[in-house]
């Protein structure tokens, strides 16, 4: 009887023994990116221990480091922007994820290949090192572009190839080009179709393009760049699907059943 109970207790023990660990996967969500479109770089940390981890802020016990080079091995400088805009704690046996945008921290718009490094230091001194990352920035290639010049703005489709199929952009910049807004994703495109890209008389800029022989996806943004909504809706070959410009609704697409219309959060 007494063996039995030195038996559990032994099992009870162990467990408790075991040091507390702290894990982190990371990976960028492509190895191509278009011209100032968002790097997204994503990292998970699993915190197995009794205390909370803490970045930025000043009450921070970690922190995150990371450097991007070019193929010469130059670092690229930073933009100034701080890893954190504001404290992230991840509490006791918790797991966690941030989404770092690699855009927004470093000087990384020119069309090139480029390596990232990544540290992670923790309490106790432990410190996790991420496997080198290789990635790409592309020009892609321009589809058409639409300027409105009341609000100083021009919109540009543009084409890459990523993860073996093409992909339609949407680029915001100033009139004369020099400063690029926002870029935005609208899908997967079929390049046999030639998209239709519209500025209304109601402040509106509608793409209508193909994501496959199946689907096509209407995009619709406020002249001043600012997103409004994307549809992705069912057609065939056959279907006589176009945009036309309502003078109520604004822009609408004609030739589908608007009632299947699955409609799309933008990012």
């Amino acid at each position: 009887m007494k063996r039995r109970v030195l038996v559990w207790s032994l099992a009870v023990l162990i467990p408790a023994l075991l040091p507390a660990r702290i894990t982190a996967r990371a990976g960028l969500l492509s190895d191509t990116f278009l011209q100032y479109e968002p790097v997204r770089f994503q990292v998970t940390i699993k915190n197995d221990t009794r205390m909370p981890i803490t970045f930025g802020g000043p009450g921070a016990n970690s922190t995150v480091s990371m450097r991007v080079m070019d193929t010469e091995g130059d670092l690229i400088s930073r933009t100034g922007q701080q890893y954190f805009d504001e404290p992230w704690t991840i509490g006791p046996k918790e797991t966690a994820t941030k989404t770092f945008n690699l855009g927004r921290l470093f000087r990384i718009q020119a069309s090139g290949n480029y390596r990232l490094e990544t540290v992670g230091r923790f309490p106790d001194d432990v410190a996790l090192e991420d496997k080198v990352r290789l990635f790409r920035i592309v020009s892609g290639v321009e589809v058409d572009e639409r300027k409105v010049k009341r609000k100083d703005r021009t919109f540009t489709l543009v084409s890459l190839n990523r993860n073996r199929r093409e992909e339609l952009m949407m680029r915001i910049s100033n009139h004369n080009e020099t400063k690029v807004y926002q870029t935005y994703f609208l899908g997967p495109y079929l390049k046999f179709y030639r998209p239709t890209f519209e500025v209304g008389t109601k402040e509106e800029v509608a793409v209508l393009h193909h994501a496959s022989p199946t689907e096509i996806v209407f995009s619709l943004f406020k002249t001043s760049g600012q997103p409004v909504r994307k549809r992705t809706l069912p057609t065939t070959a056959s279907d006589p699907v176009r945009l036309v410009e309502d003078e109520e609704l604004g822009f609408v697409v004609r030739g589908v059943q608007t009632t299947s219309m699955e409609e799309e959060e933008e990012e």
